[in-house]
């Protein structure tokens, strides 16, 4: 019975790295998929169909990542690029601070220490994610 215990918190603890480390790395598309979803539920919100506002949400979206790299591969101001780094990592620390949250909860009941680390996590996404974007820009030129 005890091989069983510390088997599943072995494969748990491995899954949450694995979930981190994924995390981390799709972090930098927070911006454009908070873009797309925003306008989903904007259009839905207005009148129009689901599938027309899964569409031009997914359309926005789309969008908003071409905006990011053409800004990205025509600046070479390093003020721009701290702007739109800012732009990229707020949405990024957003997405991992409640990401880390609802891990969080799962194993800890207590209410004050998933939050602290959750803080801590935002900001160490949102770092992440400032770091990436000059690689970004770069990596993702359009031709």
């Amino acid at each position: 019975m005890e091989d069983a215990v510390i088997l599943a918190f072995v494969i748990t603890l491995v899954a949450v790295v694995a979930l981190c480390g994924l995390m981390l790395n799709i972090v930098i598309f927070a911006l454009p998929l908070t873009a797309g979803a925003a306008l989903g539920l904007a259009l839905h919100s207005a009148g129009y169909g689901i599938p027309a506002s899964l569409f031009l949400g997914a359309l926005g979206a789309i969008a908003t990542l071409v905006l990011l790299q053409f800004a990205l591969g025509a600046t070479r101001s390093s003020v721009l690029l701290a702007m739109i780094g800012m732009l990229i990592a707020a949405p990024a620390a957003f997405a991992g601070y409640h990401f880390l949250l609802g891990l969080l909860r799962l194993f800890t009941p207590d209410a004050a220490f998933p939050n602290v680390l959750a803080g801590v996590g935002a900001l160490a996404f949102g770092i992440a994610a400032w770091i990436k974007v000059p690689q970004f820009g770069r990596t993702h030129e359009l031709a």
